[in-house]
């Protein structure tokens, strides 16, 4: 399954997408799509399911087809559109953007021929496979045709073994790249035949994973659901989740900790927790594993249900911000949840860092489900049930707490000593010491986080290394080391705090910066420099909703808007950016660190003129307060003690 790993990794480069996918397969993809356009028919009404940049479609079209390509990511379909102009096609395209489970609101019962997808149906955990086929079949006219070329795991027994061996190799890069694997569907005949399918031919290709599938719509009825219980809609109880209790849930929730930089994706659906009706509170949630554990942990005591939508297995904040958590997926989970029939109200509640990924209006205009941004740590969730379900402003602001900093130093210098590991065999004493100091200086960096000095021209990192090497030197003195275990260790320890000063830049929820900027100025501040244009704010205040650090403050009288106090404090998530439908966040320093990929058109908007917005530096600084949880410019006084409006 590295192809996948590589499409995912290639993805946000479209324009060398198809280039690059050819490479990696050989042009084996290319000779499948090849095969599936042979079998279009002129006039034929086909849907290219998860089009990607419209290869598929093009070669459908030239044959005289009419394709409707569906796709969840613009940047592939703004590629699409190039190469239907570069084929001549333009005119005869037609593309959607949106999510694979919203079949229903785009095509008529039996409007098409066929569907076809390349690709597409790996990227889906099992859970959505049934309900995509299903929507599929729907949508068929009787007797139409289904297209499935995908990558597979084997059959038979030997076969099976030496591709699970080849797949290790793979497995690697793919850690390194993407830090998740991807696993071949299991048999993918028997998916498409449970979704009312009959098969009409199976081809694959020698020396490779690939498979295509040619199927019909039955006349039948549709074949009763199968599976567990929320591979649909439905819900599965908390303890039915495999709670983490007693030693070994302490072990598993260690080893997870351990290794949080690696995903581990867990069953997606909807959880009963207590016993919730149809008034209960939804609260939302990625499915990585650790995560999901911890808040059914959180929410204990309570009659809730938790949608766990697909995050890839990754935090909710990573995947976000990587494009990796869209409103596509919370609008996925919903459908396949059928959540609209086991709740009354239309509310969920999710985490803010799901902000930077999620936008709130396509959630809304496609569901029904207005969201709701709850606390920003699980750890204050219980306070927030307390309080009737309402956030208090530090319930908003990012925190990083002594548990949090340790299980991030200790993941991260485990993922630093497994790469140091390499090469064990060849320099096993220098290995040991350096993962020995690895541990020590992410422990002393993260530990004593809030009593380092603030990086300013490489204060704290100077801090460091001098009373880390003061310890090495007295350990040297204690054990009577020879000078150059000395030399050699103090050179190890001076790389390690340089490797571990770096890697704050992005590290920590707290800042987020560029190595570059940290090597010339020797400090962590973020590049992005947020102005609000009052002439576009429409005082929505979503900004405020979701800034995890009170950079933002609402103005209560005169023009009401919302102006920017305190910029020196953001940490450049962008959700303010991603929730603002306006354009009214600029860039007063017109650069940004660039690793957020959930916003289609991020670099026109903070590369903008900003410089007509000089006059609205005058509320930097300036004094706020809190009101309902939400900052509020303060108002000052005359001379006389009466306020001044704002």
């Amino acid at each position: 399954m590295l192809m996948y790993g590589w499409m995912v990794f290639v993805e946000h480069a479209p324009e060398r997408y198809d280039w690059a996918v050819k490479v990696m397969t050989a042009g084996t993809l290319d000779r499948i799509k090849d095969r599936i356009a042979e079998t279009v028919a002129r006039g034929e009404r086909a849907l290219d399911l998860g089009c990607g940049t419209g290869t598929l479609a093009v070669r459908c079209m030239k044959r005289g087809a009419q394709v409707t390509g569906l796709d969840s990511s613009a940047f592939m379909l703004e590629q699409a559109r190039k190469n239907a102009v570069r084929e001549g096609l333009a005119g005869q395209q037609v593309l959607i953007r949106d999510s694979v489970t919203q079949l229903r609101k785009h095509f008529a019962e039996a409007s098409l021929d066929t569907v076809m997808s390349t690709m597409t149906l790996g990227e889906f955990p099992r859970e959505y496979l049934q309900f995509i086929l299903r929507e599929s079949r729907r949508i068929l006219r009787p007797g139409g045709r289904l297209i499935v070329a995908d990558e597979v795991w084997p059959e038979k027994a030997l076969p099976r073994l030496l591709f699970r061996l080849m797949m290790v190799l793979f497995w690697i890069p793919q850690f390194l790249l993407l830090r998740r694997v991807f696993f071949p569907i299991e048999s993918l005949r028997g998916v498409i035949e449970e979704a009312g399918f009959r098969i009409l031919d199976v081809e694959t290709w020698p020396g490779t994973s690939f498979q295509l599938v040619f199927a019909e719509k039955t006349d039948q009825d549709e074949p009763p659901i199968s599976g567990p219980a929320n591979s649909l809609s439905g819900t599965t109880s908390a303890r039915a989740v495999c709670p983490w209790s007693g030693i070994g849930g302490h072990l598993r929730e260690l080893f997870h900790i351990f290794f949080r930089h690696i995903n581990f994706p867990c069953t997606l659906g909807l959880i009963r927790v207590g016993n919730p009706d149809d008034t209960s509170p939804v609260f939302l949630s990625g499915n990585y594993v650790l995560t999901v554990m911890r808040l059914l942990r959180a929410l204990e005591g309570t009659h809730s249900y938790l949608l766990v939508a697909n995050s890839r297995g990754s935090n909710v904040w990573c995947a976000a911000g990587m494009n990796e958590f869209s409103e596509h997926d919370v609008v996925d989970a919903i459908n396949v949840a059928d959540l609209g029939k086991i709740v009354r109200h239309r509310s969920l509640i999710a985490p803010p860092y799901a902000a930077v990924g999620v936008d709130t209006r396509v959630v809304k205009s496609e569901t029904g489900f207005h969201i709701k941004w709850g606390p920003s740590h699980l750890n204050d969730i219980p306070r927030y049930v307390e309080n009737g379900f309402r956030r208090t402003n530090d319930m908003l602001q990012v925190q990083f707490g002594l548990q949090d900093r340790l299980e991030q130093a200790l993941s991260t210098a485990w993922a630093n000593c497994m790469t140091v590991a390499l090469v064990a065999l060849i320099w096993p004493r220098e290995v040991l010491a350096t993962i020995g100091l690895i541990f020590a200086v992410y422990l002393y960096s993260f530990g004593f986080w809030n009593m380092l000095p603030k990086e300013d021209r490489w204060r704290r990192t100077s801090v460091m290394a001098v009373t880390l090497s003061a310890g090495v030197m007295v350990t040297a003195l204690l054990l009577g080391w020879e000078m150059h275990g000395l030399l050699l260790s103090e050179a190890i320890l001076l790389a390690v705090v340089t490797v571990v000063a770096a890697d704050i830049c992005g590290s920590s929820p707290l800042y987020k910066s560029t190595l570059t900027h940290w090597l010339r100025n020797g400090d962590y501040r973020c590049q992005f420099s947020p102005v609000v244009d009052p002439s576009q704010c429409t005082n929505c205040q979503s900004c405020l909703l979701v800034c995890p650090r009170n950079v933002f403050a609402a103005r209560r009288n005169g023009s009401k808007h919302v102006v920017v106090v305190r910029p020196q404090d953001c940490i450049e998530c962008l959700a303010c950016v991603k929730q603002c439908h306006y354009g009214a966040i600029l860039n007063r320093s017109g650069r940004y660190k660039g690793d957020v990929k959930s916003i289609a058109n991020l670099h026109f908007l903070l590369t903008r003129d900003s410089s007509y917005l000089k006059h609205e530096d005058r509320w930097l600084g300036h004094n706020t307060t809190i009101r309902s949880g939400l900052t509020v410019l303060k108002k000052p006084l005359d001379e006389r003690g009466t306020p001044v409006p704002v």
